[in-house]
């Protein structure tokens, strides 16, 4: 925010100064005009004085031509290249007219008013700085020295060209002609000055203007003399060798002033940057280095050069840094790596650096500037994700190397009855091919000894069941099997099934029953470590007290800046972490039993009501519509009120979260003489049917991905089925044909005899917002 404004400043200044600069322009041309058609010129024969003046122009010129050539060296931008060739026409013009004008007997009015096609190609190409979308225009840029010195012979071959014809002929017809032409050039001239100040307050560039102004009065020159040839044949007026003084003096210090603009600008940027530059040295999550076009590394921050060991100098940190480069650690990898980056312009994938013997996830991006490219490269530390992935995937092969040496049938089944695996064993006792089996429906091959399929729902897991398989051929495989549930929270089971000849290999089950316990502890484990929820808003915290840290030195007004900036964020990730640290606590107090419902007496249609319009503001920040309505207005009910507010909370969030901008949510309490309902509605996204069983489930959610839109532990919905159970209630989520999700929850109707009524909500009012807040917190652009 704080670039912006001091850019916003800049831009004012520098708009202010090229107003200043045009305005000063009209009133020259202004004062110009009045004197030149009100005035009394005076006829000035050339003298002295007049030659003095000229030579300081011939001067003058020379060093703006300088001036011009030097500011384009510097600085390397087209427009300045093509200004650089009309001063180098008006130059050598100048210089061969006045200094061999007199030696050919050219005459004083002659000197300023022949040179039609110079000055006819002059404003050409003045043109291409409006115009640049054409072949010339580009054949010039991409030819500037053959460009510079097909201009200087093109000047003076046509101004050794006009200068005989002014000797050859003194028709008054063609004189007349060239007038004509002379005066419409001036008046086109007159209107490209006007198109580079309009283009100058456009750009925001001060140069334009400069280049404007001395070209209009070059222009101003020639009108002078174009008159005053009219007016007094034979004479010339001095004020024009003045103006062509005046010209050149302005270039020579407007190209000055523009390049101390520049420098102190440059100065100024670099001051900016060095905040970015302490953010990115400073990093302590990502090692961040800087690759040139040639793919050497030119910068690395200091968790980057802390890497390969402390104790050592910054230079000797770079040369091994070097040594150990993503372009160097494999040659067909750093070719791969190059390909890629030239054709997509960024890299990202994680690789193995057997110098640290690390793991890291590698993000490259190509940054194009004007003279040269650069690679960003930003290197995340995952050595302890991929080893936990490692021996993630050696317990799979365990798992399958178990599966696969037993000679018992091992088979999985999922809820609708499919085979989702089957062992080798299996497969080839049984005579069939891997697809003619896993697919199927496991009806076609478990059969009871008469014949009938057995539903496998309802076997218990202790069950032994005898029956039998059958084979490809049509005979029968008679066995025993153990029927184990997966997980307790879907419906899917893996079935261990042995001949009864081979009933001396029961023993393995336990070791496959035991293995695959291991695994999904391991698998556990393994996404507990990569908790996003945690690491996220610790991050952006940490980020944001980086940035404040930095601005201590900047004064405490930068650090309130910063400080006023992200003061919401901050706050709002911590709520996010109390939120989830919350709700943690709570499920772990209801599994042990600690969790206590206070009961209270208390009217559940106020209580409803005044949660949901307290929500109202938050609500309609994300132009969401909420509504509430009621088939009773008053009812006294037996309920704990924080863990209800907590309820309605957690279910209005929801809504908010997958609803979008334009949606409505509806919040409706019925009632009958046995329960009290509670629904609310959204027009959101709505939840895949697939999941209807399982949303309430702990650690469930719709999508998983850390690259989701809408953050979100997957625990919320579980504590709100353990708050409503509590109170001998139900929740669950309604079908529905339209978009959006229905969750309904009901409690009894019931008043409690044994506790007092409540009717002061005032403390509960108080804390509400805080509570919202927190409910709140993963809704982030509220």
């Amino acid at each position: 925010m704080f670039l912006n404004e001091m850019r916003n400043k800049d831009n004012i200044g520098v708009k202010w100064t090229i107003y200043s600069i045009v305005f000063t322009i009209i009133c020259f041309n202004l004062v110009a005009i009045l004197t030149l058609f009100l005035g009394n010129a005076k006829v000035i024969e050339e003298s002295n004085i007049e030659r003095l003046i000229i030579n300081g122009d011939i001067i003058l010129a020379v060093f703006s031509l300088i001036c011009c050539y030097t500011f384009y060296y510097i600085y390397k931008e087209d427009d300045i290249f093509i200004i650089c060739q009309v001063y180098t026409m008006v130059t050598i013009e100048f210089i061969v007219i006045n200094t061999f004008g007199s030696y050919w007997g050219i005459e004083m009015r002659d000197r300023f008013i022949t040179i039609t096609a110079i000055y006819l190609y002059e404003g050409f190409l003045l043109s291409f700085i409006v115009y640049k979308n054409n072949i010339l225009f580009k054949c010039i840029l991409n030819n500037k020295l053959l460009s510079c010195i097909v201009v200087s012979i093109l000047s003076i071959s046509i101004i050794f060209a006009e200068i005989g014809k002014v000797i050859s002929y003194e028709d008054v017809v063609i004189e007349r002609i060239f007038s004509y032409l002379i005066c419409g050039l001036i008046i086109f001239h007159f209107i490209l000055v006007f198109v580079l100040f309009n283009n100058s307050i456009k750009t925001k560039r001060i140069i334009y203007s400069i280049f404007g102004a001395s070209i209009n009065i070059l222009t101003v020159k020639n009108l002078y003399i174009f008159v005053l040839y009219n007016k007094l044949p034979g004479n010339i007026n001095l004020f024009g060798y003045v103006l062509t003084f005046v010209a050149f003096l302005v270039i020579i210090i407007g190209l000055f002033y523009e390049m101390i603009f520049r420098i102190k600008e440059s100065e100024k940027l670099k001051r900016n940057l060095n905040v970015f530059y302490a953010a990115n040295e400073k990093n302590l999550q990502s090692n961040i280095l800087v690759y040139n076009d040639n793919y050497k590394i030119v910068y690395a921050n200091e968790l980057a050069r802390g890497v390969i060991g402390e104790g050592t100098t910054i230079e000797d940190q770079y040369d091994r840094l070097e040594k150990m480069s993503i372009f160097n650690i494999d040659k067909e990898i750093s070719k791969d790596i190059k390909k890629i980056i030239e054709l997509k312009g960024t890299y990202s994938n994680v690789l193995y650096f057997s110098d640290l013997k690390k793991y890291y996830e590698v993000h490259l991006q190509k940054i194009v500037t004007d003279d040269s490219n650069w690679i960003i490269g930003n290197f995340i530390d995952k050595t302890d994700e991929c080893e936990a992935i490692y021996k993630l995937k050696i317990s799979e092969n365990r798992l399958k190397s178990v599966t696969e040496n037993i000679l018992d049938f091992i088979i999985t089944i999922d809820i609708s009855g499919r085979i989702t695996f089957a062992n080798t064993s299996a497969i080839e006792s049984l005579g069939f091919k891997v697809e003619e089996v896993v697919g199927h429906n496991y009806g076609e091959f478990f059969k009871k000894y008469d014949g009938e399929v057995f539903g496998i729902n309802n076997i218990k897991n202790s069950d032994i069941i005898k029956h039998k398989i059958l084979c490809k051929n049509g005979e029968s495989i008679r066995v025993e099997s153990v029927f184990r549930r997966i997980s307790s929270d879907f419906q899917a089971y893996v079935v261990v099934s042995r001949s009864l000849e081979m009933k001396e290999e029961l023993k393995s089950l336990k070791v496959k029953y035991n293995e695959i316990k291991e695994y999904d502890k391991i698998r556990g484990e393994f996404f507990a470590n990569l908790s996003h929820e945690v690491r996220t808003p610790i991050n952006i915290i940490y980020s944001c007290l980086q940035l404040l840290n930095n601005q201590k030195k900047n004064g405490y007004e930068s650090l309130a800046k910063y400080y006023i900036k992200y003061e919401k964020t901050i706050r709002q990730n911590a709520f996010r972490l109390l939120r989830l640290v919350n709700n943690l606590i709570d499920i772990s107090k209801i599994d042990t039993g600690v969790m206590q419902i206070k009961i209270k007496n208390v009217d559940i249609i106020s209580l409803i009501e005044n949660i949901t319009l307290s929500t109202a503001p938050y609500v309609e920040e994300k132009n969401i519509n909420i509504m509430f309505d009621t088939s009773i207005e008053e009812l006294i009910v037996g309920c704990d009120p924080e863990n209800i507010e907590r309820v309605m909370l957690n279910l209005i969030s929801n809504s908010v979260k997958f609803t979008p901008k334009g949606g409505e949510i509806f919040v409706d309490i019925q009632v009958d003489e046995t329960w009290v309902y509670v629904r609310v509605k959204d027009t959101g996204i709505g939840i895949p049917m697939h999941l209807k069983d399982v949303i309430f489930e702990r650690f469930v959610q719709s999508n998983k991905s850390f690259s989701r839109e809408r953050e979100g532990s997957g625990i919320g919905l579980a504590l709100v089925k353990d708050i409503i159970s509590k109170h001998n209630g139900e929740v669950m989520l309604e079908d529905s044909s339209e978009m959006g999700s229905i969750f309904l929850f009901k409690i009894p109707n019931l008043v409690r005899d044994d506790v007092c009524h409540d009717d002061d909500n005032r403390a509960a009012e108080t804390a509400i917002q805080e509570k919202i807040n927190i409910e709140f917190s993963d809704i982030y652009d509220i």
